[in-house]
Order: structure tokens, then C-alpha cells, then sequence
């Protein structure tokens, strides 16, 4: 009943994500599982059709979910995390996209190393913001991600 009521939540309300670990390395993956997450991923995208189906960027599906994640929308806070921390996420795919626009029709090798490029470039700016806050707030720096 739980994960049936996914999709719903996710289209109602806009602060609440949702996460479901399907497997694990000691248990395997539960194949029910993954066939269900599958309805209801196309589901919560029908659901939120009219935002672009942005039911599904608050929807993670886990294997092997770790102990502490700190990031949307799987975030969750384990006993192996410090009671304050900061971590950034960076999200970068508009970033990734202009920079291939740039490079359109260029060769695979041209195509690869601008997405290296860009990729660690978006890291490294995540990495100082997290430092620089770390620092002013006097709160440990946890990943980056």
C-alpha cells in the first residue's frame, strides 16, 4: 500500500521525495520490486504530467542503498553521519548540455573529453562552495556528489 501511494504524494505535494532500496549485494534484487518501481516511476510521471513529470526527479530507486546519503531525493541520515555536516550535490545537465551544443558534430573523442571537462568543472565549483561553507560556519566538510 505504501509504495502504491507514490506516485500521489509525489504529485501533491512539493516538498516531500520518496526513495525504495530494491536490492542488496547480500540479499540480491528483488525483481518484484524492480517491475513494481517501474509502474510506478511511469506512473508518478502520468501523475505529474502537467510539471514535466517532476514527480520522478523527487523518485530514487536504490540497490545497495549506503548507510548515510545526504542528498535529494534518497537523502537519508544514518548513524555513521555526524550531527552536522556539510555536503553539496551538484546537478549539472543544462551546464553538460550547452557545452555539447558547442561541440555538435564533432568526433566521440571531442564529444567524451567535453563531458570530462565539464563534469569536473561543475565538481570542483561544488567542492569550493562546500569548503568556503564548512569554513564560515565552522561545521566539518562532508562529500561532495
Amino acid at each position: 500500500i505504501l509504495i502504491k501511494s507514490i506516485p500521489e504524494a509525489l504529485a501533491k505535494t512539493s516538498k516531500v521525495c520518496s526513495s525504495v532500496n530494491v536490492g542488496s549485494t547480500r540479499c540480491g534484487i528483488n525483481m518484484d520490486a524492480v517491475r513494481e518501481m517501474g509502474e510506478i516511476i511511469k506512473e508518478t510521471a502520468e501523475y505529474t504530467k502537467g510539471t514535466k513529470g517532476f514527480g520522478c526527479a523527487k523518485l530514487v530507486v536504490f540497490c545497495n542503498a549506503v548507510e548515510d546519503n545526504p542528498f535529494m531525493a534518497g537523502a537519508f541520515h544514518g548513524v555513521g553521519e555526524a550531527d552536522k555536516v556539510i555536503s553539496v550535490g551538484v546537478s549539472g545537465p543544462g551546464v553538460v548540455q550547452r557545452a555539447l551544443e558547442k561541440v555538435k558534430g564533432e568526433s566521440f573523442d571531442v564529444v567524451s573529453e567535453t563531458i570530462k571537462k565539464t563534469a569536473f568543472k561543475i565538481t570542483r565549483m561544488g567542492q569550493l562552495v562546500a569548503q568556503e561553507a564548512s569554513q564560515r560556519l565552522g561545521v566539518p566538510f562532508g562529500i561532495v556528489d
